[in-house]
């Protein structure tokens, strides 16, 4: 995550499972196409080419981001993070991880319904302040 920072002066770099990892975990189908779909409204609204912002790894620089501002509490609040860091400016990459999901016997709790939650974070903070 470091390299963008100390090369190019990054003040976002966020981490992507898709990017041409090595070894990739065959996930839900379900959850996949909900990343994606969450990943391309988010794209849409802040005019960014994030291949997928729900990784799990975001690295940002601390002036972009007050967070005695942050309201969310639950799945919504990485993405009013991102919002937040995005909507302030900066140069942004995207690097390759690699990330080994849990399954739903290993405690995954996302559920459909979070993506709506995700979604109205992702509009809000576009157009409310």
């Amino acid at each position: 995550m470091l390299p963008p920072v100390l090369s190019f002066d990054a003040d976002i770099v966020m981490g992507g499972r898709l990017v041409a990892p090595q070894f990739t975990r065959v996930s839900y189908f379900w959850h996949k196409l909900g990343n994606r779909f969450i990943t391309f409204v988010f794209n849409i609204f802040y005019n960014m080419t994030f291949t997928d912002i729900y990784c799990c790894y975001l690295l940002y620089r601390r002036p972009l981001l007050d967070q005695d501002g942050l309201v969310a509490e639950g799945w919504e609040q990485h993405a009013e993070i991102l919002c937040r860091v995005v909507k302030k400016g900066g140069v942004a990459y995207e690097v390759p991880i690699n990330y080994h999901g849990r399954s739903y016997a290993e405690g995954k709790k996302i559920k459909a319904y979070h993506v709506l939650a995700v979604l109205w974070m992702i509009v809000r903070r576009r157009f409310l302040p």
